[in-house]
């Protein structure tokens, strides 16, 4: 029971020499546990280190290629762009032949509608028969 006591006394009751067993006792455990936390800290820089190794240049990789697409979708943005103006320019382009045109047309139809057909036709015949004669003078083409 004195060895229960003895582990168990007051700071204050110890000796000089309980004292420093006990310190050391407790460096001791504590040196243990810090080299335990150092190990443990190593290993997660030695994990983080790797999966840097690792993990970077794949993620480098990729930037590359965002920005090579990102170069991609600019060119084809400009050239979009430049169709779209193109376009532009030929509807204009377009709408101006129809606006001649119509014009044209309209002028065409309306002198086909002024002609008088049945006097065409009646100088038709009147051309027939003043042309039958010569052929039948001149042998028959």
């Amino acid at each position: 029971m004195a060895q229960e006591n003895k582990g168990k006394k007051k700071l204050e009751e110890m000796t000089d020499h309980e004292l420093l067993v006990r310190l050391v006792q407790k460096q001791t455990a504590n040196a243990r546990d810090q080299k335990l936390a150092a190990i443990g800290c190593l290993a997660l820089a030695a994990i983080f280190a790797v999966a840097l190794v690792i993990l970077v240049p794949q993620v480098l990789n990729t930037l590359n290629e965002v920005n090579g697409v990102a170069a991609q979708v600019n060119t084809l943005a400009s050239q979009a762009q430049s169709t779209l103006t193109s376009v532009d320019g030929l509807v204009k382009n377009v709408d101006g032949v129809v606006a001649d045109n119509t014009d044209a047309i309209t002028e065409a139809v309306q002198k086909m509608n002024s002609i008088d057909f049945q006097s065409l036709n009646d100088s038709i015949v009147a051309l027939k028969t003043v042309v039958e004669p010569l052929a039948d003078l001149f042998g028959g083409f």
